[in-house]
């Protein structure tokens, strides 16, 4: 089941905790609008979207090849590992040494590559995902003004890639993509704090 993520689930307990404190003390005037609360998937868009599984289908063309050939390598390293466990307690001491310096220098060129793999495919993301993002944002506060939602927020679970995580938080830093307004309270509590320490 996908869940709202800390900072989401801590602003609506904020603004929940908010409203019965607000409408307990005095009820709202006549004609004056519910609040009213929605959630973007953001990772959904880009995975069923037209534009999100062709901006995929690039990344997949310009990168697959690269990255079935590091995952080879990661499970060689594997195997290299595994035998190196197995045998560890009868090869002699050189043998021995000998296998693990091989892998010390296999694991090292597998992380550099790896690294560097993952550094151009975020630039990429970034660079395909990124004007999708911009679009979708100005869809957000056009749905939000028209169908009268208060705020509007992003829905980020476990299934998220960390490469769209790295770009919504760049465009979105706080879990609020969308907030129509309100009363600005700090006069009043600046106020009041103040009459606490006269």
């Amino acid at each position: 089941m996908k869940t709202f993520n800390l900072l989401t689930v801590v602003a609506i307990a904020a603004i929940s905790f908010w409203m019965a404190g607000t409408f307990t003390a005095a009820q709202p005037p006549a004609g004056a609008g519910s609040i009213k609360i929605g959630y973007v998937d953001f990772q959904k868009i880009l995975d069923e979207s037209v534009v999100g599984k062709k901006a995929q289908q690039e990344l997949e063309k310009k990168f697959g090849a690269t990255k079935e050939m590091i995952k080879k390598k990661g499970e060689e390293l594997q195997n290299l590992q595994n035998e190196i466990e197995k045998q560890k307690d009868v090869l002699s001491p050189l043998a021995l040494e000998e296998k693990k310096n091989l892998f010390a220098v296999k694991y090292k060129s597998y992380m550099q590559q790896k690294m560097m793999l993952q550094e151009q495919y975020n630039a990429e993301f970034i660079k395909h995902v990124k004007p999708m993002l911009e679009e979708i944002s100005k869809i957000i506060k056009s749905v939000g003004k028209e169908k009268g939602y208060t705020m509007i927020f992003k829905y980020d679970v476990s299934s998220h890639t960390e490469e769209s995580k790295l770009v919504e938080y760049l465009l979105f830093p706080t879990a609020i993509v969308y907030f129509d307004g309100g009363v600005d309270l700090t006069p009043e509590v600046l106020k009041r704090y103040d009459a606490k320490h006269p």
